[in-house]
């Protein structure tokens, strides 16, 4: 088993790797610090997209921690 490490996993970028990853066989570990929802309030959060990825893409898990 592989498993691949995106940083800003809730992003255009990195939520397109997720999936990207996840296709090719790769177990996905998402990081994303949601600091969107810091500089311009809740309705710019990326927490949706953290739920719809855990949802839709079976090998993404998405821990609860910040790596600054």
């Amino acid at each position: 088993m592989s498993a691949i490490l995106v940083t800003g996993s809730a992003g255009l970028v990195g939520s397109d790797a997720v999936r990207f990853f996840a296709a090719q066989g790769l177990d996905v570990v998402g990081i994303d610090n949601d600091m969107r929802a810091q500089f311009f309030g809740q309705s710019a959060s990326n927490m949706p997209t953290i739920a719809r990825l855990t949802a839709e893409v079976e090998r993404h898990i998405h821990p609860d921690l910040d790596i600054r």
